[in-house]
């Protein structure tokens, strides 16, 4: 089984080979990360899906297998049906009817990357689902979660309490000043503390 980080690594690598507004993050836990064109106005916006997320939604299509093979290529009302009807997480429904590209197009190129189809192969407009690429994305996915380390759980723990310790340590501090502060004010107006 391969290794977690070298799983993340090897989607980063794939990802980058792709004009995307795609990326695989590591931030408070792995996420994918995909932003709209923003032609609809205000600009683009980014979308953020947990890891746990995406595996349940490719398993979600891997269990209505026979509805969406028919639905390979990108229908935008289509896939909002399909989403809204079959999808189970609370994520993936929410995303769905409103940023149904940008999550089709992610899912497609996770299934592609998992399946190792070459770049040059990929388009925006065909998620290619079958028994055999779920399977192998679905596996993958579970590699990737099956494989972050303890380590890396603990670092990130680490790293959490030491910002709360050093938030709790200035707000002492500051504390700690202001009452030295109300008690010197005090005892300039002769009150004894």
């Amino acid at each position: 089984m391969e290794r977690s980080i070298d799983l993340h690594e090897d989607l980063k690598q794939y990802i980058s080979g792709i004009l995307s507004e795609f990326e695989l993050r590591q931030s408070g836990g792995v996420y994918f990360s995909f932003a709209n064109t923003g032609r609809r106005g205000g600009g683009k916006k980014r979308f953020n899906i947990g890891l746990a997320e995406t595996l349940q939604t490719i398993e979600d299509i891997k269990e209505n297998l026979g509805v969406f093979m028919n639905s390979t290529r990108y229908d935008e009302p289509r896939w909002r049906q399909l989403g809204e009807r079959y999808f189970t997480n609370d994520v993936a429904k929410s995303l769905i009817p409103v940023q149904t590209k940008g999550f089709f197009t992610m899912l497609a190129k996770i299934c592609n990357w998992a399946n190792d189809v070459p770049i040059m192969s990929y388009s925006d407009q065909v998620f290619n689902i079958t028994s055999i690429t779920l399977d192998n994305t679905i596996n993958k996915l579970k590699a990737m979660s099956a494989n972050l380390t303890l380590d890396s759980i603990s670092t990130a723990t680490s790293e959490i309490i030491l910002e709360d310790y050093q938030r709790l340590e200035a707000e002492q501090v500051n504390t700690i000043m202001l009452t030295e502060a109300f008690e010197s004010a005090l005892s300039k107006t002769g009150f004894v503390t």
